[in-house]
Protein backbone atom coordinates (compact mmCIF):
# COMPACT_ATOMS: atom_id res chain seq x y z
CA UNK A 1 0.00 0.00 0.00
CA UNK A 2 1.20 3.60 -1.02
CA UNK A 3 1.12 6.02 1.77
CA UNK A 4 1.67 10.19 1.50
CA UNK A 5 3.47 11.91 4.29
CA UNK A 6 2.55 15.42 4.54
CA UNK A 7 4.46 17.76 6.83
CA UNK A 8 2.80 20.60 7.90
CA UNK A 9 5.35 22.69 9.28
CA UNK A 10 7.28 22.77 6.21
CA UNK A 11 6.08 25.28 4.38
CA UNK A 12 6.82 25.12 0.54
CA UNK A 13 5.25 28.08 -1.13
CA UNK A 14 2.99 31.19 -0.64
CA UNK A 15 -0.86 30.54 -1.35
CA UNK A 16 -2.73 33.34 -2.71
CA UNK A 17 -4.76 35.07 -0.42
CA UNK A 18 -7.96 35.30 -2.95
CA UNK A 19 -8.20 31.92 -3.35
CA UNK A 20 -10.37 30.25 -0.70
CA UNK A 21 -10.72 26.95 -2.30
CA UNK A 22 -11.28 24.60 -5.42
CA UNK A 23 -12.83 21.37 -6.35
CA UNK A 24 -12.89 19.69 -9.17
CA UNK A 25 -14.85 16.24 -10.10
CA UNK A 26 -15.50 15.00 -13.34
CA UNK A 27 -19.07 13.91 -11.43
CA UNK A 28 -22.51 14.95 -12.91
CA UNK A 29 -21.16 15.78 -16.03
CA UNK A 30 -18.89 18.73 -14.64
CA UNK A 31 -15.63 17.79 -17.26
CA UNK A 32 -17.72 15.93 -19.85
CA UNK A 33 -20.46 17.15 -21.29
CA UNK A 34 -19.78 20.55 -19.09
CA UNK A 35 -16.95 22.40 -19.33
CA UNK A 36 -15.60 20.33 -21.81
CA UNK A 37 -17.40 22.19 -25.03
CA UNK A 38 -17.87 18.97 -27.40
CA UNK A 39 -21.49 17.85 -27.13
CA UNK A 40 -20.56 14.57 -28.96
CA UNK A 41 -19.87 11.62 -26.55
CA UNK A 42 -17.14 9.58 -27.62
CA UNK A 43 -16.60 11.22 -30.40
CA UNK A 44 -13.01 9.81 -30.91
CA UNK A 45 -14.29 6.30 -30.81
CA UNK A 46 -11.96 5.52 -27.67
CA UNK A 47 -13.58 5.66 -24.61
CA UNK A 48 -13.74 1.96 -24.27
CA UNK A 49 -9.98 1.43 -24.96
CA UNK A 50 -8.32 -0.04 -21.35
CA UNK A 51 -6.39 1.96 -20.11
CA UNK A 52 -2.23 0.60 -20.38
CA UNK A 53 -1.33 -1.76 -18.00
CA UNK A 54 -4.87 -1.67 -16.59
CA UNK A 55 -7.22 -4.57 -16.53
CA UNK A 56 -10.75 -4.91 -16.73
CA UNK A 57 -13.61 -7.27 -14.82
CA UNK A 58 -16.58 -7.62 -17.05
CA UNK A 59 -18.73 -8.92 -13.80
CA UNK A 60 -17.84 -5.92 -11.86
CA UNK A 61 -17.24 -3.46 -14.65
CA UNK A 62 -14.10 -1.90 -13.24
CA UNK A 63 -10.46 -1.55 -14.11
CA UNK A 64 -7.64 -2.03 -11.48
CA UNK A 65 -4.61 0.12 -11.79
CA UNK A 66 -0.96 -1.66 -11.85
CA UNK A 67 -0.85 -0.40 -8.80
CA UNK A 68 -4.57 -1.69 -7.16
CA UNK A 69 -6.22 1.22 -7.73
CA UNK A 70 -10.05 -0.16 -8.89
CA UNK A 71 -12.18 2.50 -11.11
CA UNK A 72 -15.94 1.72 -12.57
CA UNK A 73 -15.62 1.16 -16.22
CA UNK A 74 -18.65 1.06 -17.88
CA UNK A 75 -17.57 1.88 -21.41
CA UNK A 76 -15.78 -1.15 -22.36
CA UNK A 77 -15.87 -1.63 -26.28
CA UNK A 78 -16.09 -5.44 -25.93
CA UNK A 79 -19.43 -4.78 -25.14
CA UNK A 80 -20.72 -2.10 -27.33
CA UNK A 81 -19.68 1.49 -28.70
CA UNK A 82 -20.32 4.02 -25.92
CA UNK A 83 -22.61 6.94 -26.70
CA UNK A 84 -23.50 5.11 -30.33
CA UNK A 85 -26.11 3.40 -31.48
CA UNK A 86 -27.39 2.13 -34.82
CA UNK A 87 -30.45 1.67 -36.83
CA UNK A 88 -30.69 -0.72 -39.33
CA UNK A 89 -26.53 0.32 -39.61
CA UNK A 90 -23.78 -1.52 -39.85
CA UNK A 91 -20.95 -0.69 -37.35
CA UNK A 92 -17.66 -1.63 -35.61
CA UNK A 93 -14.53 -0.58 -33.82
CA UNK A 94 -10.95 -0.70 -35.90
CA UNK A 95 -7.08 0.29 -34.84
CA UNK A 96 -6.40 0.22 -38.55
CA UNK A 97 -5.78 3.65 -40.88
CA UNK A 98 -6.96 5.39 -37.48
CA UNK A 99 -6.23 9.20 -38.13
CA UNK A 100 -2.80 9.58 -36.65
CA UNK A 101 -0.60 7.66 -34.20
CA UNK A 102 -2.25 9.37 -31.85
CA UNK A 103 -6.09 8.17 -32.25
CA UNK A 104 -6.50 4.56 -31.02
CA UNK A 105 -9.78 3.91 -32.76
CA UNK A 106 -11.84 4.26 -35.69
CA UNK A 107 -15.78 3.45 -36.84
CA UNK A 108 -16.17 1.60 -39.31
CA UNK A 109 -19.83 2.29 -40.75
CA UNK A 110 -21.75 0.64 -43.75
CA UNK A 111 -25.07 2.34 -43.99
CA UNK A 112 -27.20 0.02 -45.65
CA UNK A 113 -29.67 2.98 -45.91
CA UNK A 114 -29.71 3.25 -42.01
CA UNK A 115 -28.54 5.40 -39.74
CA UNK A 116 -26.19 6.06 -36.73
CA UNK A 117 -26.99 8.05 -33.86
CA UNK A 118 -24.73 9.45 -30.84
CA UNK A 119 -26.97 10.61 -27.75
CA UNK A 120 -23.95 13.19 -26.62
CA UNK A 121 -24.16 13.82 -22.50
CA UNK A 122 -27.77 13.02 -21.38
CA UNK A 123 -28.86 14.74 -24.66
CA UNK A 124 -27.10 17.66 -26.27
CA UNK A 125 -27.63 21.07 -24.71
CA UNK A 126 -28.38 23.02 -28.15
CA UNK A 127 -30.64 26.24 -28.29
CA UNK A 128 -33.18 27.53 -30.85
CA UNK A 129 -31.53 29.85 -33.09
CA UNK A 130 -28.17 28.87 -32.24
CA UNK A 131 -25.56 27.49 -34.71
CA UNK A 132 -23.43 24.64 -34.02
CA UNK A 133 -20.27 23.24 -36.05
CA UNK A 134 -20.11 19.42 -36.81
CA UNK A 135 -17.07 18.29 -38.26
CA UNK A 136 -15.70 14.62 -39.04
CA UNK A 137 -12.82 13.32 -40.83
CA UNK A 138 -14.13 10.51 -42.84
CA UNK A 139 -12.81 8.37 -45.87
CA UNK A 140 -14.33 5.58 -48.28
CA UNK A 141 -13.53 3.35 -50.60
CA UNK A 142 -16.54 4.59 -53.13
CA UNK A 143 -18.07 8.10 -53.01
CA UNK A 144 -20.45 8.47 -50.28
CA UNK A 145 -23.25 10.96 -49.16
CA UNK A 146 -23.45 11.41 -45.32
CA UNK A 147 -26.31 13.28 -43.96
CA UNK A 148 -25.93 14.99 -40.52
CA UNK A 149 -28.66 16.71 -38.46
CA UNK A 150 -30.32 16.97 -35.18
CA UNK A 151 -33.58 14.93 -33.98
CA UNK A 152 -35.01 14.91 -30.84
CA UNK A 153 -35.24 11.82 -28.54
CA UNK A 154 -38.39 10.92 -30.44
CA UNK A 155 -36.76 11.22 -33.63
CA UNK A 156 -37.93 14.18 -34.93
CA UNK A 157 -35.63 16.41 -36.76
CA UNK A 158 -35.25 19.62 -35.15
CA UNK A 159 -32.57 21.34 -37.09
CA UNK A 160 -31.63 22.02 -40.91
CA UNK A 161 -29.58 19.16 -42.70
CA UNK A 162 -26.00 19.14 -43.87
CA UNK A 163 -25.15 16.48 -46.64
CA UNK A 164 -21.22 16.05 -47.08
CA UNK A 165 -19.79 14.17 -49.97
CA UNK A 166 -16.96 11.73 -48.70
CA UNK A 167 -14.64 10.71 -51.14
CA UNK A 168 -10.90 8.44 -51.20
CA UNK A 169 -8.20 10.68 -51.89
CA UNK A 170 -7.61 9.14 -55.01
CA UNK A 171 -11.17 10.32 -55.67
CA UNK A 172 -10.53 14.05 -54.99
CA UNK A 173 -7.48 13.50 -57.42
CA UNK A 174 -8.72 12.14 -60.35
CA UNK A 175 -12.09 13.78 -60.45
CA UNK A 176 -11.33 16.70 -58.92
CA UNK A 177 -7.83 17.68 -58.42
CA UNK A 178 -6.46 16.56 -61.96
CA UNK A 179 -9.47 18.45 -63.90
CA UNK A 180 -8.77 21.79 -62.26
CA UNK A 181 -4.84 21.75 -62.72
CA UNK A 182 -4.81 20.50 -66.39
CA UNK A 183 -7.28 22.79 -67.53
CA UNK A 184 -5.89 25.65 -65.75
CA UNK A 185 -1.98 25.01 -67.14
CA UNK A 186 -0.69 23.35 -70.47
CA UNK A 187 -0.51 19.36 -70.30
CA UNK A 188 -0.03 16.48 -72.41
CA UNK A 189 -4.36 15.59 -72.40
CA UNK A 190 -6.14 17.10 -74.70
CA UNK A 191 -9.14 17.11 -72.28
CA UNK A 192 -9.94 16.67 -68.88
CA UNK A 193 -11.67 13.04 -69.41
CA UNK A 194 -10.75 9.59 -68.21
CA UNK A 195 -9.71 8.69 -71.55
CA UNK A 196 -7.61 11.38 -72.02
CA UNK A 197 -5.98 10.90 -68.89
CA UNK A 198 -5.26 7.41 -69.83
CA UNK A 199 -3.52 8.19 -73.12
CA UNK A 200 -1.43 10.66 -71.33
CA UNK A 201 -0.37 8.60 -68.12
CA UNK A 202 3.58 8.67 -68.90
CA UNK A 203 3.62 12.09 -68.42
CA UNK A 204 1.83 12.08 -65.01
CA UNK A 205 4.20 11.47 -61.92
CA UNK A 206 2.73 11.60 -58.35
CA UNK A 207 4.99 11.68 -55.31
CA UNK A 208 4.65 12.19 -51.09
CA UNK A 209 6.45 12.80 -48.19
CA UNK A 210 5.44 11.00 -44.97
CA UNK A 211 1.46 11.06 -44.89
CA UNK A 212 1.96 12.25 -48.41
CA UNK A 213 3.87 8.79 -48.92
CA UNK A 214 0.80 6.53 -47.68
CA UNK A 215 -1.27 8.55 -49.68
CA UNK A 216 1.10 8.08 -53.14
CA UNK A 217 0.71 4.07 -52.35
CA UNK A 218 -3.27 4.88 -52.62
CA UNK A 219 -2.92 6.53 -55.92
CA UNK A 220 -0.84 3.89 -57.21
CA UNK A 221 -3.26 1.17 -56.22
CA UNK A 222 -6.50 3.07 -57.45
CA UNK A 223 -4.96 5.10 -60.24
CA UNK A 224 -2.70 3.07 -62.45
CA UNK A 225 -4.99 4.63 -65.35
CA UNK A 226 -4.10 7.65 -65.34
CA UNK A 227 -0.54 7.90 -63.36
CA UNK A 228 2.70 5.87 -64.48
CA UNK A 229 5.35 7.11 -62.68
CA UNK A 230 5.34 7.10 -58.10
CA UNK A 231 7.62 8.48 -55.72
CA UNK A 232 6.81 7.52 -52.21
CA UNK A 233 9.47 9.32 -49.73
CA UNK A 234 9.45 8.04 -46.23
CA UNK A 235 6.44 6.52 -45.76
CA UNK A 236 4.80 3.04 -46.41
CA UNK A 237 1.41 1.98 -47.90
CA UNK A 238 -1.17 1.65 -45.00
CA UNK A 239 -4.07 -0.39 -46.63
CA UNK A 240 -3.87 -3.24 -44.09
CA UNK A 241 -3.63 -0.92 -41.24
CA UNK A 242 -1.00 2.04 -40.25
CA UNK A 243 2.47 1.52 -40.72
CA UNK A 244 1.53 -2.40 -42.31
CA UNK A 245 4.88 -2.55 -44.36
CA UNK A 246 6.59 -2.78 -41.60
CA UNK A 247 4.27 -5.29 -39.25
CA UNK A 248 2.48 -6.88 -42.43
CA UNK A 249 5.57 -6.39 -45.51
CA UNK A 250 4.36 -9.78 -47.35
CA UNK A 251 0.73 -9.07 -46.77
CA UNK A 252 0.77 -5.51 -48.18
CA UNK A 253 3.23 -6.42 -50.96
CA UNK A 254 0.66 -8.91 -52.03
CA UNK A 255 -2.31 -6.12 -51.81
CA UNK A 256 -0.14 -3.98 -53.98
CA UNK A 257 0.50 -6.73 -57.05
CA UNK A 258 -3.53 -7.79 -56.74
CA UNK A 259 -4.19 -4.25 -57.11
CA UNK A 260 -2.06 -4.33 -60.34
CA UNK A 261 -3.10 -7.47 -61.83
CA UNK A 262 -6.44 -6.03 -61.00
CA UNK A 263 -5.99 -2.84 -63.09
CA UNK A 264 -4.73 -4.78 -66.34
CA UNK A 265 -1.67 -2.96 -66.25
CA UNK A 266 1.50 -4.96 -67.09
CA UNK A 267 4.74 -4.60 -64.81
CA UNK A 268 5.95 -2.46 -67.69
CA UNK A 269 3.72 -0.09 -67.75
CA UNK A 270 4.51 1.79 -64.29
CA UNK A 271 7.33 2.87 -61.96
CA UNK A 272 7.80 3.13 -58.51
CA UNK A 273 11.10 5.41 -57.15
CA UNK A 274 11.28 5.10 -53.49
CA UNK A 275 13.27 6.80 -50.79
CA UNK A 276 13.91 7.61 -47.16
CA UNK A 277 16.79 7.95 -44.83
CA UNK A 278 18.22 5.64 -42.79
CA UNK A 279 17.71 7.07 -39.89
CA UNK A 280 14.45 7.76 -40.91
CA UNK A 281 11.34 7.06 -38.33
CA UNK A 282 10.00 5.64 -41.77
CA UNK A 283 12.81 3.60 -43.00
CA UNK A 284 11.98 0.28 -40.68
CA UNK A 285 8.53 0.14 -42.71
CA UNK A 286 9.05 1.15 -45.86
CA UNK A 287 12.21 -0.93 -46.66
CA UNK A 288 10.42 -4.16 -45.16
CA UNK A 289 7.77 -3.85 -47.77
CA UNK A 290 9.83 -3.04 -50.52
CA UNK A 291 12.16 -5.74 -49.65
CA UNK A 292 8.88 -7.95 -49.97
CA UNK A 293 7.88 -6.45 -53.32
CA UNK A 294 10.63 -7.22 -54.62
CA UNK A 295 9.35 -11.07 -54.15
CA UNK A 296 6.62 -10.38 -56.37
CA UNK A 297 8.54 -10.74 -59.33
CA UNK A 298 4.74 -10.75 -61.88
CA UNK A 299 3.91 -7.21 -60.65
CA UNK A 300 7.58 -5.77 -59.60
CA UNK A 301 11.16 -5.76 -60.99
CA UNK A 302 14.15 -4.50 -58.99
CA UNK A 303 16.19 -2.25 -60.65
CA UNK A 304 18.96 0.49 -60.82
CA UNK A 305 17.78 2.08 -63.90
CA UNK A 306 13.72 2.21 -65.20
CA UNK A 307 15.12 0.73 -68.33
CA UNK A 308 15.57 -2.62 -66.72
CA UNK A 309 12.78 -2.70 -64.04
CA UNK A 310 10.04 -0.77 -62.13
CA UNK A 311 11.44 -0.56 -58.51
CA UNK A 312 13.51 1.08 -56.54
CA UNK A 313 14.64 2.55 -52.63
CA UNK A 314 17.13 5.06 -52.26
CA UNK A 315 18.21 4.80 -49.19
CA UNK A 316 19.96 8.90 -48.00
CA UNK A 317 22.60 7.36 -45.71
CA UNK A 318 22.38 9.31 -41.82
CA UNK A 319 18.95 10.73 -43.60
CA UNK A 320 16.12 11.64 -41.01
CA UNK A 321 12.63 12.14 -41.45
CA UNK A 322 13.08 15.96 -42.86
CA UNK A 323 13.13 18.24 -45.46
CA UNK A 324 16.93 17.51 -46.67
CA UNK A 325 16.09 13.41 -47.38
CA UNK A 326 13.19 14.67 -49.49
CA UNK A 327 15.55 17.23 -51.44
CA UNK A 328 18.22 14.20 -52.02
CA UNK A 329 15.39 11.57 -53.32
CA UNK A 330 14.22 13.94 -55.27
CA UNK A 331 17.24 14.88 -56.77
CA UNK A 332 18.28 11.48 -57.44
CA UNK A 333 14.49 9.95 -58.07
CA UNK A 334 13.13 12.97 -60.78
CA UNK A 335 15.93 12.37 -63.40
CA UNK A 336 14.81 8.95 -63.76
CA UNK A 337 10.85 9.90 -64.66
CA UNK A 338 9.55 9.90 -68.15
CA UNK A 339 12.51 8.45 -69.77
Amino acid sequence: MHKIKIDTDKKITDISKSLYGIFFEDINRSGDGGLYAEMLANRAFDDGVIPDRCTYSPESKTITSPTGWVCSFNCFEGEGIYGWRADSAEMSLTDKCTLNSARKRALNVRFNDGKIYNRGFEGLAVREGNEYRFYMFAKTETAAEVEARLVSSDGVCISDSHTFTVKGFWQEFTEDIMPVFETQYRTYAKDVTPDDFKATRRHRAFGGFSMGAAATWGVFEHCLDSVAYYLPMSGDCWALGMKAGGTQPDATAKYLADAVKASGWSKNDYYIYSGCGSKDIAEPNLTPQVEAMKKMTDAFVWCDNFADGNLYECIIENGGHDVNTVIRVMFNGLPKMFG
